[in-house]
């Protein structure tokens, strides 16, 4: 009967169209039912929610449009530190490099230096064996001729070569980076021109026309064949007078330093390159002509 008068009752709590479906419990292990329990849902906004909500979406856009300029202005700058930074760094970078070149650019010279120095202690020591042999200079005078002919260069170009070295240990030639560089060098000795104007007056020939025959003297050496001998011997067939007259100009020099080389001419030798074997015809010849078919002389030297 209480049951029944309970149904008939009006519930507790009014009925609302939004509240939300009630939830019913499980049953208990006996089999009761529990009361389902209504929650009730939230209730509709208000005028002033959606004024609050209107506020909020401005204030957004205005944050965003700031947002906006902001990354803008950050963007610039951020770019603008990037490109600085990357001319700083080419500029620095430049800077190494040259630093750099200029460090290989004096390391090359030193190395070319020390290359010049060893090559010149090198053909320091080959003369002192040339010259005093095994022993020291006080204990051995050995013979100049015969330590060249031991070495295999007892003649012309061994001759030349040797006189270059000597004259770099005796301070006759100051630097030279080759044979051809040293008779250069030697060429502008007050010795030389005294010697060259005895022999020019002797062969009678012109001194500036020898004189251009030494720029190529050493090549013109190379090019002709030597026999290891006991004696150096200029050969006035294998030469142009002007070519013999600058190589016995070399010769004499060298007689006046110490442990001199013994050397001779031999002017009896057939002359394959024109002119008598005493070399006095192709002289004269080449005196009156004068200077251009000296130059042909000494141009047809050089290729031959």
């Amino acid at each position: 009967m209480a049951f029944f008068l309970r149904t008939l009752l009006p519930p507790k709590f009014p009925f609302n169209p939004i509240t939300r479906h009630v939830r019913t419990l499980a049953t208990s292990r006996r089999g009761r039912v529990k009361r389902a329990l209504q929650v009730q849902g939230p209730e509709l906004p208000s005028q002033e929610s959606y004024q609050f909500g209107d506020d909020l979406s401005m204030l957004e856009d205005n944050l965003y449009v700031r947002y906006q300029e902001t990354f803008g202005e950050l963007h610039l700058k951020f770019m603008g530190v990037i490109h600085g930074a990357r001319i700083r760094l080419e500029e620095d970078l430049q800077a190494a490099h040259d630093r750099l070149e200029t460090d290989i650019r004096e390391l090359h010279h030193i190395y070319l230096k020390h290359s010049d120095l060893t090559k010149f202690d090198s053909g320091k020591k080959h003369e002192q064996t040339l010259i005093v042999g095994v022993g020291s200079p006080h204990d051995v005078a050995a013979d100049a001729n015969h330590m060249l002919k031991l070495a295999g260069k007892c003649h012309v170009r061994g001759a030349i070569e040797r006189i270059v070295y000597q004259g770099k240990l005796l301070g006759k030639i100051s630097y030279a980076s080759n044979i051809q560089d040293g008779l250069n060098s030697l060429a502008l000795c007050d010795e030389f021109a005294i010697a060259l104007g005895e022999e020019v007056k002797a062969r009678g020939l012109k001194p500036r026309v020898v004189r251009r025959c030494v720029a190529g003297l050493y090549n013109l050496v190379c090019t002709r064949t030597h026999t290891n001998e006991s004696t150096i011997i200029v050969r006035a067939g294998q030469y142009f007078p002007n070519d013999v007259a600058a190589l016995v100009t070399f010769l004499k020099v060298q007689s006046t330093w110490p442990y001199a080389l013994s050397w001779t001419e031999d002017k009896s030798s057939e002359d394959r390159y024109g002119g008598d074997s005493s070399g006095e015809g192709e002289s004269g010849e080449q005196d009156e002509s004068g200077e251009d078919e000296s130059g042909e002389q000494d141009e047809s030297g050089e290729e031959d």
